[in-house]
């Protein structure tokens, strides 16, 4: 069986719930992640959404149906642990972060309601184990996904506004052998590499350019392939070294804030706003959008210790439709909500200091 370890740690608060609406950190939440982050990744190469449904049963299991109708099932062929849990639990309130007002504006649901009062705070430490006994190329699919998973995404509730960012701080192979044999070192280099440490932007940057795509499967709600010319990813600069991510975040939470108060409701429903109560052009299947801009922050030199820490922060716009594009209505509302995005990132600047 092939095995690898990640040791994370929280740069960001995170909240996750499990049984009985407790906190905690869920394995299987992280495999539903790693399910989109391989999507993102993959959706390009198929024609249709079943094909993809298919592969990715393949890997993650579940079921699917055939061309004849036939129900298959499929058990996971990975498996994902979470071990050695070193993790700060905090009570949060309405002065929780008084000192960072963009933070407290981002994570409001933390501090109003009450199912969400507990929370993991920034530098818990806890360890994923992924192992499979399948194939080294499988096992590289999956950390791929990890790795798109900590650039580009985040765990637990409000990851899109900044919570549950994480940072792997040391990857280990802790089991070589694979149908009997041990693998050569060679063969397990291109996985190691994956998380070498190299945290910079222009790298973040070029691993998000590597997979985003254009698709077919256009149809596909928040994803960074389908409607590829449509995705992005711009830095957020503030004059100085940052050794801190919460000044970052905060930052990031007062410029969305300002933005957001020059914008009317339904300007603003691409960012994840409630649409319960708009207009009926608004209406979608569900009354909350996920939000296509993702409030990231990360850390740039985890595995160097001989070095201060430095973070940057940066926001990643997901390509897809607001809404059903066959709707005309809707078109246009979609066409709206995405031109308020690109709004947005326009207003960040990639070089020199933020307006």
């Amino acid at each position: 069986m092939l095995k690898v370890k990640l040791k994370c740690k929280l740069l960001t608060p995170l909240v996750m719930h499990g049984a009985d609406n407790k906190l905690e950190l869920r394995a299987t939440s992280i495999k539903g992640l790693l399910r989109f982050w391989w999507r993102a990744e993959n959706c390009f190469r198929y024609e249709s959404i079943e094909k993809m449904r298919e592969a990715e049963v393949e890997i993650f299991g579940g079921s699917y149906k055939d061309e004849e109708g036939n129900e298959i099932h499929r058990k996971s062929k990975i498996k994902i642990q979470i071990i050695n849990k070193n993790l700060n639990k905090k009570l949060a309130s309405k002065d929780s972060w008084k000192e960072y007002q963009g933070i407290q504006y981002l994570l409001y649901s933390f501090r109003v309601y009450k199912d969400t009062k507990k929370y993991y705070d920034i530098d818990s430490e806890f360890d994923v184990v992924i192992s499979t006994k399948e194939s080294i190329s499988l096992l590289q699919d999956v950390l791929k996904s990890f790795k798109n998973l900590m650039f580009f995404g985040g765990l637990g509730s409000r990851s899109r506004k900044g919570a549950g960012n994480f940072v792997v701080t040391e990857f280990k192979v802790i089991n070589k052998f694979i149908g009997g044999k041990v693998l050569e070192e060679n063969k397990l280099k291109k996985i190691k590499s994956l998380f070498d440490g190299n945290y910079s932007f222009e790298n973040i940057e070029r691993t998000f350019n590597s997979i985003k795509g254009y698709g077919s499967l256009k149809e596909l709600i928040s994803n960074i392939c389908s409607w590829g010319e449509y995705s992005s990813i711009k830095q957020f600069n503030i004059p100085g070294e940052q050794n801190e991510p919460s000044p970052i975040l905060d930052k990031m939470g007062e410029k969305y804030k300002e933005f957001r108060a020059s914008k009317s409701k339904g300007e603003l429903v691409g960012f994840g706003l409630p649409i319960k109560k708009l207009k009926k052009n608004y209406q979608n299947n569900t009354n909350r959008l996920a939000s296509k801009i993702i409030f990231k922050v990360m850390e740039i030199n985890p595995l160097d210790n001989e070095q201060e820490k430095e973070y940057i922060g940066y926001f990643v716009k997901l390509g897809g439709y607001c809404f059903d594009t066959k709707d005309k209505k809707k078109r246009k509302v979609s066409r709206n909500a995405e031109n308020t995005l690109k709004e947005f990132m326009n207003s960040i600047e990639r070089n020199g200091e933020n307006e």
